[in-house]
This record gives structure tokens, sequence and C-alpha cells, in this order.
């Protein structure tokens, strides 16, 4: 597993040149409705990030998450900065969220992004949520081979 720690980043350096992508999680933070609430839209969409760089280990490196306020403004423009800044290093950039706002944005070239539907899952069957997160991943893996393709 490639994560943002000071151990695993020590590999990605090692190894630097087989990491092509970078997967960004984008994480809404709101304290005007119910903060359990809000933070339940994105804990699905952290468990398909990890399981994720988990299957793609040394070939993806998963990003401390771009955090932002739900009601900000310039989010979209600060994504783009980090897009550029990432770029300089990697070919594709994969964010993934479970925010809606989202949902329509076009984001610039070798950069994608996957909505991922915000699941309680903490009200889950440790089975069904289990199943829930190989769907998930399996569609998500498809799209990043549809990119490693172009």
């Amino acid at each position: 597993m490639v994560k943002w720690t000071s151990k695993d980043l020590k590999i990605y350096q090692k190894e630097e040149s087989y990491f092509d992508t970078i997967l960004l999680p984008l994480v809404p933070v709101n304290f005007t409705e119910l903060p359990a609430r809000a933070a339940e839209k994105t804990e699905f969409s952290a468990l398909v990030a990890d399981e994720l760089e988990r299957n793609l280990a040394g070939r993806v490196l998963l990003a401390p998450p771009f955090t932002y306020l739900s009601a900000e403004d310039e989010a979209f423009e600060r994504l783009l900065s980090w897009k550029a800044a990432l770029s300089e290093k990697f070919r594709h950039i994969l964010c993934i969220t479970g925010d809606e706002s989202w949902k329509n944005s076009q984001l610039p070239d070798h950069t994608r992004l996957v909505w991922v539907p915000p699941l309680p899952v903490n009200d889950m069957d440790e089975p069904y949520l289990k199943k829930l997160l190989e769907e998930q991943t399996n569609q998500i893996m498809n799209i990043l081979l549809q990119l490693w393709r172009q």
C-alpha cells in the first residue's frame, strides 16, 4: 500500500517511475448541517479510495484529501491549482468524492472525477458492505484501465 505516510513515500521515491496515477479524495466539510451526516457522505468514498490503492499499489499513490468547505466558491479553482501541481509528477489524476456538487464538473485533460454514492456504512452488514465496496472498486478500476490505455 502506498499512502501519504513517510514510510510509504520512501517506497514511492524509490519506485517513482512506476507511479503514473494519483488518487485524490475530495472531502467537503460542512458545519451547518449535522456534522455526522456531512461526514457520512465521505465515508464510503474513502473506503473505495483505500481499496483502489490497495489493489493498485505500485502504480497508484493515495494523496491526502483535498478538503474544502461545502459552500466554498473557490473550491474548483483550488482543485485546478492542485491539478496543475500534481500533473508535474503524475500522468493521471483520479478525483473521488461522494459530494454531488462535483458531478457535472468538467476537469482538464488526464483528470477524471468519479462520484461514489454516499452510503451509510455504519448501518450496513459487513458482508453487504464488502460486496458494495468490491462492485464500486471494480467499476472504477475499469475507468482507470480506460485512462491508462489512452
